[in-house]
């Protein structure tokens, strides 16, 4: 049985070694071997003008999150149409666009597009494209011709992901949190937009006539503009400009460089008062700091619980600390590669706090489980293992000076392991003073690591 840990951590670093393998595979070579990268850029370049504008690194940003938001997706084809790579591709890179600024980008609440030849009827109605409970509708015809006139201000793909992504937050569990608690805010401006325009003027406006339906429609075709015309958008409209700017965390209008990223400069170009561009931005700024999420408590549970169920437990178990740290690093290991995707893509945290959650929420919590199994399930039969003594020190209670704690310091050479071990006494010399070594009393736990039942001073008369 004493092989057992040594077995456990094999396993664990055969595990580990194949999900770095697998991760690599998946992200790197996949990517690179399939050509992924020429693919995706051939046909996204003559498309969308936004990824033309991108950096170098942008544009390899961009089509790495394609290809996981394709990935993500189930695509339908209806009345005829059949699914091919440049309709995953486009619409995807629609949806890359539009949550550009979003670490979580992937509409999780969303699994399936439909895509129709052309309008479709829906409900009795006649529609160019719709976003209902997890799938987006599509007509790819008007699809198309959204991207072929980039300044018109209609958009199909991104009018239909729009409202997707408020449905994001209205019904899906991943969502990205400062979109999520900055909306309500652009929200009531929108509402307040609709409500001060009167129909006289939504002709005049810069917003197409159909903006002004209703609040949802509001976001929807602002959106279209913001991407299609920023720099009209920004003259027009500053205010509300500004309000989307934060609100998708970048700044179409800001192509020349940084990849649309929102630079200190962006607020000059706006006629609105600074402390009010100041309130904006220290929101953005602030807001996900203030967000709380289920790493951060497994985290927590691994530094406060964890590490003391582990440290308590090291008492009552003969375990080296090389062993006990190798398997917590392989363990955590395990983690970072295994839960990477799903944790860049449903969780808005940096990777420092990832590497937190795996060290403390995996490694060691997986490490106090495993000790606890271990001392809970014992197997049948004795195992007395004797520890030589090599250090004892004294120490009397400051209020009785009769009551005395002998502490042992041993070793054992088979299992190369040395631990203290206490022993309490009252008045008299303490006798334990005069034991040359510990007789500790195992039984072997379920994963192999001796739990101590008992431990006795052996002298040198015995």
């Amino acid at each position: 049985m004493h092989e057992t840990p040594l077995l456990i951590l094999a396993i664990f670093v055969i595990i580990a070694l194949w999900q770095a393998i697998e991760w690599y595979s998946k992200n790197i070579l996949f990517l690179r071997k399939n050509g992924i990268y020429e693919l995706y850029r051939s046909i996204i370049t003559p498309r969308i003008p936004y990824f033309n504008a991108l950096s170098e690194d942008g544009k390899k940003k961009f089509i790495k999150r394609v290809f996981y938001f394709m990935k993500d997706k189930k695509f339908e084809g209806r009345e005829g149409v059949i699914i091919n790579d440049e309709m995953k591709i486009l619409i995807s890179a629609s949806a890359v666009q539009l949550t550009f600024g979003f670490k979580n980008y992937l509409l999780y609440y969303f699994n399936k597009i439909i895509i129709y030849p052309e309008e479709y009827f829906f409900r009795n109605e006649l529609y160019k494209g719709a976003t209902t409970k997890g799938t987006v509708m599509l007509s790819w015809k008007n699809f198309i011709e959204g991207y072929a006139d980039g300044s018109d201000k209609i958009n199909l793909g991104l009018h239909e992901l729009a409202h997707a992504l408020e449905l994001d937050i209205f019904f899906g569990n991943n969502y990205n949190v400062f979109f999520a608690s900055y909306y309500d805010e652009f929200r009531t401006k929108a509402e307040d937009e609709i409500e001060k325009t009167e129909s006289t003027d939504i002709a005049n406006s810069f917003l197409r006539n159909y903006s002004y339906t209703n609040v949802h429609e509001f976001f929807a075709a602002s959106v279209e503009a913001f991407f299609e015309n920023p720099h009209e958008f920004q003259k027009a409209m500053p205010r509300l400009y500004l309000n989307l700017c934060v609100l998708m965390n970048q700044d179409p209008a800001n192509s020349m460089r940084n990849d649309y990223t929102l630079t200190p400069d962006f607020t000059g170009r706006l006629e609105i008062p600074g402390e009010e561009i100041e309130k904006y931005l220290k929101e953005n700024r602030t807001s996900l700091n203030k967000s709380w999420n289920w790493s951060f408590t497994a985290a927590s549970i691994g530094i406060f619980i964890g590490s003391m169920t582990t440290s308590v437990l090291c008492y009552y178990t003969i375990i080296n600390l090389p062993v006990l740290l190798s398997i917590i690093s392989v363990v955590t290991i395990v983690s970072l590669f295994a839960q990477y995707n799903y944790y860049k893509r449903n969780v808005n945290d940096s990777f420092p706090v990832y590497l937190l959650y795996s060290i403390f929420g995996i490694g060691v919590n997986t490490m106090a489980l495993i000790l606890l199994i271990n001392f809970l399930i014992v197997m049948p039969g004795e195992v007395i293992y004797n520890f030589k003594v090599i250090g004892k020190t004294i120490e009397y209670d400051n209020n009785n000076l009769r009551d005395y704690s002998v502490t042992i310091t041993m070793y054992n050479e088979e299992l190369d392991n040395e631990r203290e071990v206490t022993f309490k006494g009252h008045s008299g010399t303490p006798k334990e003073l005069n034991a040359i070594k510990i007789s500790v009393s195992t039984r072997d736990g379920l994963f192999g690591f001796p739990v101590i039942k008992d431990e006795v001073p052996v002298y040198e008369e015995e």
